[in-house]
């Protein structure tokens, strides 16, 4: 877990603009800008039911492609989003062996560590669920 963790830091460290909620979509936009051939596509739209998303290699456009479940709730959507690009940039898409580093790249990206305990010890922010509504951007 510790190889995703490092590369969700060093994501956000790359193309984070430090402002909360972390927006998936705003840093592979960052990504893309910076490839000289940009080879990774974002797609959402509806899927089965049981499908929140996925990622695959197109082959005739030699581009990968992130699909993400229109259909399901948008924090759901942000998080597989954050959950595919792991997958992208740990170069791990074997199912099994990808969904625990992903999930925990896509956990350190979204919610990231030194924020969360900046908010704890430095802002005092305890209520969960206050600390949640920051990392979605809802603010009361």
């Amino acid at each position: 877990m510790t190889r995703a963790v490092n590369y969700a830091q060093s994501i956000l460290d790359s193309y984070w603009d430090r402002k909360l909620p972390v927006i998936p979509e705003q840093i592979i936009d960052k990504m893309r800008a910076k490839m000289d051939n940009p080879d990774l596509l974002v797609k959402i739209e509806p899927m089965p039911s049981d499908s929140s998303g996925k990622i695959e290699y197109d082959r005739k456009n030699s581009t990968y492609v992130i699909t993400i479940n229109s259909n399901q709730h948008p924090h759901r959507q942000r998080f597989m989003l954050a959950h595919e690009l792991g997958r992208y940039v740990l170069s791990n898409f074997n199912e099994l062996e990808a969904s625990k580093e992903a999930s925990a790249f896509a956990a350190e990206l979204l919610m990231p560590k030194a924020i969360l305990r900046h908010l704890i010890f430095e802002k005092d922010m305890t209520d969960v669920s206050v600390l949640a509504n920051a990392f979605l951007g809802i603010y009361s």
